[in-house]
């Protein structure tokens, strides 16, 4: 006779779409399906997924080797000095006290709601914070070296005279730097 309840061994194999009503008994061993999932698990698995095409979505974390073949395009380089800005006074706060430093107005809109007052050691929040668009610049330096490609005699100390940099600073590249980048002279 049939009956209505589920089985109690679990089946072998499988059929080729889901079924629309799940069983309301576990399974002795996990189901083998070649369809995937829907809805994700409520926990992750122990195991990697064997997937054979690309996720579309970058991982978080970097791989535990290298690549084996090299980009396309070169990587940026890293920041260097000329592109810091510093909180001067170092440690700078406000005339209210020391919980009102750079890193609280630096949050939500405080510069722009109070970075004009409570003005401490001779300077606002807006005066002393990078955040807020103050703060100093450390001393700017050469590329080292840098010409450009017209030869060795078209170098920073060349730029500078007259108005060489805003004439040519944007043309003639050279070890991926024009003049405007490479000089201190022409970042005015």
């Amino acid at each position: 006779t049939e009956s209505s309840s589920p089985s109690s061994a679990p089946v072998s194999n499988f059929s080729e779409a889901p079924v629309a009503v799940p069983s309301t008994l576990p399974s002795a061993s996990p189901s083998v399906s070649p369809y995937p999932t829907t809805v994700p698990t409520q926990s992750p698995s122990t195991k990697p997924s064997l997937s054979h095409s690309p996720t579309t979505v970058p991982s978080q974390l970097p791989s535990g080797e290298p690549s084996g073949s090299p980009s396309d395009t070169p990587t940026k380089a890293p920041a260097t000095d000329n592109n810091k800005c510093y909180d001067t006074p170092n440690n700078w706060y406000d005339a209210d006290g020391e919980d009102f430093n750079c890193a609280w107005y630096q949050q939500g809109n405080n510069c722009q709601l109070f970075g004009d007052s409570y003005k401490n050691f001779g300077k606002t929040a807006n005066e002393a914070c990078c955040g807020c668009g103050g703060g100093t610049e450390p001393v700017c330096k050469n590329i080292e070296n840098w010409h450009d490609a017209g030869g060795t005699k078209y170098n920073c100390a060349w730029y500078k005279k007259f108005d060489r940099c805003e004439l040519y600073g944007d043309f003639f590249e050279n070890f991926g730097y024009t003049a405007n980048k490479a000089c201190c002279a022409c970042k005015r």
